[in-house]
């Protein structure tokens, strides 16, 4: 299935960043995300705190649920989601993942996620303690595109970025932060000595 056949009929599932939403069935640029506030763009909110925001960055910053695939997209090259900790809480009414992440392209970290994770459905239970499955592959099985809600971004002080956002759908609800290595679209593949393309 394309990026065009799984957007159609779920363009009403994305939301603005705020207290703003849109209830048309067909989104604007500014309710899909693309911009994140009425009269705002990601360069007029972020960029005090994300000085000298670069195309790519902004791509990042809006990735909803598809970071794995933009990055493995950009180096033609497989991503690996490893799972560094995944473990259920107790004692609380529903259920609760904490989750750590690393994602790698060419053996090299480019971004660490931990997450927060509600499940509202028992069939998300087993997809969300499997191995090597990312947050945005888990709204794919589902057949869900999320909604979509930049909470915030900044600078790490290595010069790399970190956002923070929620992907939700009926079945779960992700709230994610993630810092990225300063290099993160710089990175080189260590079995390519030839440059010249």
């Amino acid at each position: 299935m394309s990026d065009d056949d799984e957007n159609k009929g779920h363009m009403h599932n994305t939301h603005i960043t705020g207290n703003q939403q849109s209830t048309s069935k067909y989104e604007n640029p500014i309710s899909s995300g693309l911009v994140t506030e009425v009269g705002g763009t990601l360069q007029t909110r972020f960029g005090s705190k994300v000085p000298n925001l670069t195309p790519m960055e902004r791509i990042a910053l809006t990735a909803n649920g598809n970071l794995q695939r933009i990055f493995s997209s950009f180096y033609d090259a497989h991503v690996y989601v490893t799972i560094s900790y995944c473990e259920r809480r107790k004692g609380t009414s529903c259920a609760v993942w904490d989750r750590t992440v690393h994602l790698s392209v060419f053996n090299q970290n480019f971004c660490t996620a931990q997450s927060t994770i509600t499940v509202h459905s028992p069939e998300c239970i087993q997809l969300i303690e499997s191995e090597n499955v990312g947050i945005g592959q888990l709204f794919r099985y589902l057949d869900k595109l999320p909604t979509f809600r930049l909470k915030d971004a900044g600078r790490c002080p290595d010069g790399g970025m970190w956002r923070s956002y929620e992907l939700a759908c009926d079945e779960l609800t992700c709230d994610i932060h993630e810092q990225f290595n300063p290099r993160a679209w710089e990175l080189v593949d260590p079995n390519v000595t030839d440059f010249s393309g």
